[in-house]
């Protein structure tokens, strides 16, 4: 049964620095739900997600990604329906193609994502990624609100 409400999955490490992007975005999203978002904090994209994605009107993972001189990034995501490791780790276009099992077809997917500058154990982000924090907030807010039509 899909909805009309959007799905914000924010994951990673907050034991491992920046990392953790998507979590604390998830933390922060929690609380201001823009769009009406249910969001969810992971530590990782697991099977068990495949009927939150299924039933949601669309979905918007946030990660961090390993630095490469560029900023946030955003790229839909594409159900991926290759042999789907049964693992407790997936990625975004895995678990889009296994929410497709549920019966109906998966809600579109967005992937936004910030580069790192730690993934050194300890807690929260650096300075850096602190920066973009914002950034990627309004990111997933514009994804997950509808545009009004005047």
């Amino acid at each position: 049964m899909t909805t009309t409400t959007p799905l914000v999955i924010g994951y990673g490490d907050p034991l491992r620095r920046d990392d953790g992007l998507g979590w604390h975005a998830a933390a922060v999203l929690a609380l201001t739900r823009p769009g009406g978002a249910r969001v969810l904090q992971r530590h990782q994209l697991t099977p068990e997600l495949a009927v939150d994605v299924a039933a949601a009107s669309g979905v918007v993972f946030v990660d961090a990604r390993p630095a490469d001189g560029c900023g946030i990034r955003i790229e839909e995501v594409a159900p991926e329906y290759g042999s789907l490791s049964w693992t407790h780790h997936l990625t975004p276009g895995e678990l889009l193609g296994l929410a497709s099992l549920c019966g109906h077809a998966p809600p579109r997917a967005w992937l936004v994502t910030a580069p790192v500058t730690c993934t050194e154990p300890g807690e929260g982000l650096t300075p850096p990624e602190r920066e973009l924090l914002p950034q990627v907030l309004a990111r997933v807010a514009e994804l997950v609100t509808p545009t009004a039509v005047g």
